[in-house]
């Protein structure tokens, strides 16, 4: 019960613009533990019950909490970005202190991630084939769910594809009037995925980099909006 509970956060973080359910998950343990369970092709019964009751409370948490999510940021916007950002902030810092990153390097990442920013901030796709969108956003959506600290809401809002996503988790039956376009985006997400968890598996210091920079672009991105 208590890993489906943690899936059903984990869900709730991954639908929310601004936050990370993978940073979530390392700062709570299980991030490190499914990547290596997933990597591991013999799965015991005690690993594919951790896993089902993760995945079973993620899609639960997605789904029931997708509308309400929704309001939130459209009623409330400046409440709920400045809760995110106190959230983010807290989770960076906290992984920044135990990846014991020097205060040079860290301030070398923040100007990169102030550099990241800025460009995040200004990507559109405008006129974008539906086709291309949802291939682009199984992609995004694998690295949100793979990299710790990856917002990919923030991102699918910039690219208008998180009006898709919200309605696809207020209301999954509507896979079926347009099974050519979720499919396309469901394949490009799981075989993104499988690849990403093979590379980040190697866990090293240039790892350790990447998601504080991730961190910080998604502090910035909402400190200018």
């Amino acid at each position: 019960m208590r890993n489906i509970i943690k899936g059903v956060i984990y869900g709730v973080f991954s639908i929310c613009p601004g936050l990370s359910g993978g940073m979530l998950a390392l700062k709570l343990g299980d991030y490190y533990r499914i990547i290596s369970i997933i990597n591991n092709k013999k799965y015991s019964k005690k690993e594919i019950f951790y896993l089902s009751s993760i995945l079973i409370g993620f899609i639960i948490g997605s789904i029931l909490f997708s509308n309400l999510i929704n309001y939130l940021y459209i009623k409330y916007y400046a409440f709920f970005n400045i809760f995110v950002l106190l959230v983010t902030i807290y989770l960076v810092t906290n992984f920044a202190f135990k990846s014991k990153i020097t205060n040079v390097e860290l301030f070398l990442l923040l100007i990169l991630s102030v550099f990241i920013g800025l460009l995040m901030c200004n990507l559109k796709l405008p006129n974008t084939n539906l086709i291309i969108l949802f291939i682009i956003s199984g992609f995004i959506f694998s690295f949100s769910k793979v990299i710790p600290g990856f917002s990919g809401t923030s991102i699918f809002i910039n690219i208008g594809f998180y009006k898709y996503l919200l309605n696809f988790f207020s209301n999954p039956l509507i896979f079926f009037d347009n099974v050519f376009l979720w499919s396309l985006f469901m394949i490009v997400f799981l075989i993104s995925t499988i690849l990403l968890i093979r590379i980040v598996s190697i866990q090293d210091k240039f790892f350790e980099y990447c998601v504080i920079v991730i961190m910080l672009v998604n502090i910035f991105m909402m400190l200018i909006k």
